[in-house]
């Protein structure tokens, strides 16, 4: 049996999240590298919120490098691989994170999931759980886009989906995907 990774990328509000659900519908093992900075929040006694969120991702960063996320989720990782044999990987957003992963997983191809700008800050604002205002949305996407490159990942992504219309088409789209791999 093959063991494979299929990294989920995206700026935020794109569909990772929903993405992940069918996934782990489907009982794939999920891996959320954003659920790392609220685990960090709580061990910390820090409250949600970008601001501290914000802190927790670049202290990480600075002190373990910018592939720091997809370094502390590899164990989870591995031990999900010895089980199944294809595991998601929600949230990486840069070219290290990418590099890091092909470093130690055999197979693993990524899905670079985009929608409208309007649309991704339309669905953060209507978020239950950690909504962003349209301006910390905007924040947020100069980060990804300057600091990691996450847009740019798109050009070496093995598969790109839009997410634009009706969760049928989307998770058609998904459904293609595990088709392939």
């Amino acid at each position: 049996m093959k063991k494979q990774i299929l990294a989920l990328i995206g700026l935020p509000g794109a569909g990772k999240t929903t993405a992940s659900l069918f996934f782990a519908k489907k009982n794939i093992p999920v891996v959320s590298l954003g659920k790392l900075t609220l685990e960090l929040l709580n061990q910390k006694k820090l409250e949600t919120g970008e601001k501290n969120e914000s802190i927790i991702r670049n202290q990480i960063r600075d002190e373990l490098g910018k592939e720091a996320y997809v370094r502390l989720a590899l164990p989870k990782i591995i031990k999900y691989l010895a089980d199944h044999s294809l595991v998601v990987i929600e949230g990486v957003r840069s070219f290290e994170e990418l590099d890091y992963l092909k470093t130690k997983i055999d197979i693993m191809k990524s899905v670079f999931i985009e929608a409208d700008e309007n649309l991704r800050y339309q669905r953060l604002e209507k978020r239950k759980v950690r909504p962003l205002t349209r301006k910390l949305a905007k924040e947020r996407d100069l980060n990804e886009r300057g600091t990691f490159g996450t847009e740019r990942l798109k050009k070496v992504a093995d598969f790109l989906i839009e997410n634009k219309s009706d969760f049928i088409s989307f998770y058609k789209n998904l459904e293609n995907v595990l088709e392939i791999m």
